[in-house]
C-alpha cells in the first residue's frame, strides 16, 4: 500500500495559499502531488492512502480519486500531528501487517519508477526492514544524510536521472542523521563518522515491511522527539531504528538530486520547470 503523509502546516514556506501538495506546476498546470501517484502507479502500487487535515479539502478537490494517474487514492482525515512520524502513525491500524510504500508529496524527481527497485530490494534482500530511495545530495536544500555499513553507491550514468541497465545493490546502512536547521550541506557528521564527498547521499523515500511499522508506532507511544526543528520527521526515527536493530538498506535510484518543492527555494526552481535542485 501506497501512504502519503500530507497533514502539515507548511512550516517551511508559510504564507502560501492553498495547500501545496497540489500547487500547479509548470508547463500544464499538474499538481505536485500527482509527480507521487504516477510514480507509485509505475511500481503497480494502486491502492493509496493520504492522510490530510480537515482544512486541506483542497487536495481530494484536486486529485479526486486518484484515476487520472492509474491509482486510487482514499484520503483518511486527521487531527493535526507534530510531523511526519505522527501523521503516518495515523494510519497504523489501515497498514499494519502490509508492506508500505511511502511518498512524500512535495518531492519532485528525475527519475519515473522509483519504486521498483526498492520493493525488489526489500523482497529478496537478507531481511531488511526498510529500504529506503537515496538521491545525490544537494548544493541547494537541506536533506538527511545516510551513511553507508561499506562502499556508498556510485554513480557511472551520464544521463540525467538515469541510472545503468542493471540493477543498483542494496547498500547496508550505518546511519541517518537529520538535517539541522541552518546547517550548511555536507557538513553533518553520522556516529561520528564524516560524510565525505562520496558518501553525500540523502533518502527521499521509502519502502518497508511490519516491523517497521510497528517500530513507529512504538515511537509515537514513546512520545520521541527526534526531529532538530520540532518537526516530528521520519530522519530521526529511521536512525533510531537502525540503533535498534532494525535492518535499513539503501538503493541509489537516481543520478539527480530531488527537488523539494516544500521550501521559497525549492518552489522557485519548480516554477522554472526545474524537477531537481543540481548539485
Amino acid at each position: 500500500m501506497g501512504i502519503i503523509p500530507a497533514a502539515g502546516f507548511a512550516r517551511r514556506m508559510p504564507g502560501g495559499a492553498g495547500s501545496k501538495e497540489v500547487f500547479p506546476l509548470p508547463p500544464d498546470g499538474e499538481p505536485v502531488a500527482a509527480h507521487a501517484l504516477r510514480a507509485l502507479a509505475q511500481a503497480g502500487i494502486e491502492d493509496i492512502l493520504m492522510i490530510i487535515r480537515a482544512e486541506k479539502g483542497d487536495i481530494p478537490a484536486s486529485l479526486g480519486s486518484g484515476s487520472s494517474w492509474g491509482v486510487g487514492v482514499e484520503y483518511l482525515e486527521t487531527d493535526p500531528t507534530r510531523g511526519p512520524v505522527e501523521t503516518l502513525d495515523r494510519a497504523y491500524d489501515r497498514v499494519r501487517g502490509a508492506t508500505v510504500a511511502l511518498a512524500l508529496p512535495d518531492l519532485l524527481m528525475t527519475c519515473r519508477d522509483p519504486y521498483t527497485p526498492l520493493l525488489s530490494a526489500l523482497h529478496t534482500g537478507p531481511g531488511e526492514d526498510a529500504v529506503l530511495g537515496v538521491f545525490p545530495a544537494s548544493s541547494v536544500q537541506p536533506a538527511d544524510p545516510v551513511l553507508f555499513d561499506g562502499a556508498p553507491p556510485t554513480l557511472s550514468s551520464t544521463r540525467s536521472g538515469a541510472l545503468p541497465a542493471h540493477p543498483q545493490e542494496a547498500r547496508p546502512i550505518l546511519a541517518i542523521e537529520p538535517k539541522r536547521p541552518g546547517e550548511p550541506e555536507g557538513h553533518g557528521q553520522a556516529q561520528g563518522q564524516a560524510l565525505g564527498p562520496q558518501g553525500q547521499w540523502c533518502w527521499g523515500l521509502a519502502v518497508w515491511s511490519p516491523p517497521m511499522t510497528d517500530f513507529i508506532h512504538e515511537e509515537v507511544a514513546r512520545g520521541n522527539d527526534l526531529d532538530w526543528g520540532g518537526d516530528w520527521g521520519l530522519g530521526g526515527v529511521f536512525n533510531r531504528a537502525v540503533g535498534a536493530g532494525l535492518r535499513l538498506a539503501g538503493v541509489a535510484v537516481s543520478s539527480d538530486p530531488f527537488l523539494d518543492m516544500g521550501t521559497p527555494e525549492g518552489l522557485a526552481l519548480a516554477l522554472t520547470g526545474r524537477r531537481t535542485a543540481g548539485r
